[in-house]
This record gives structure tokens, sequence and C-alpha cells, in this order.
């Protein structure tokens, strides 16, 4: 099993204005959850739309062998895709 880039484009219709923001993750693997958290600040309406996003993905050449990394509590999403903190599973 490979991992994959994935890539999401969101489009927002705020008051007849079209917002589209593209947004290319780290490689994760299929199936898995995608944890993201998506600000946009040019959008002012009340009742702004989202969209349908629209998704896609690029194999990696790495092949998954096995095993997981957990992280603890101290897990930060940060803005651009990033994840920080500490793995509760790592061999010391």
């Amino acid at each position: 099993m490979y991992p994959v880039i994935p890539t999401i484009t969101v489009n927002v219709n705020d008051d007849g204005n079209i917002f589209s923001h593209q947004y290319k993750f780290s490689s994760i693997m299929p199936a898995q959850m995608l944890p993201l958290k998506l600000k946009l600040p040019e959008i002012t309406s009340e009742n702004p739309i989202l969209e349908l996003p629209q998704i896609s993905f690029k194999q990696t050449e790495y092949k998954y062998e096995s095993g997981y990394i957990l992280y603890d509590d101290s897990l930060i999403l940060h803005d651009d895709g990033r994840m920080t903190g500490t793995i509760k599973n790592s061999r010391r």
C-alpha cells in the first residue's frame, strides 16, 4: 500500500463572489482521516455557501510497510498542514 498526497480545492460563494483555495497536504495512508481546519478571512457575508470540495491525490513512490505514529495530547495541527507533537509509540 502506498501513501498518497491529497489536494483539496474549496470554493465559497460569498454574496456572489466566488473564493477558491487549493490546499496540498503532507502524505497520508489511503482511507485515513485528514484533519483540517480552514480559515478564509476574506469571507465577510452572514451566509457564505461552501460548494462541494474537490479532492484529488497523487500516489507517492514510498511503499508503506507497517506501523502508525501515535501522538499524545501535545499534537498541534498548523495552518500550513504540518503536525508537531510528542510521539507516544516511539522507540527510545
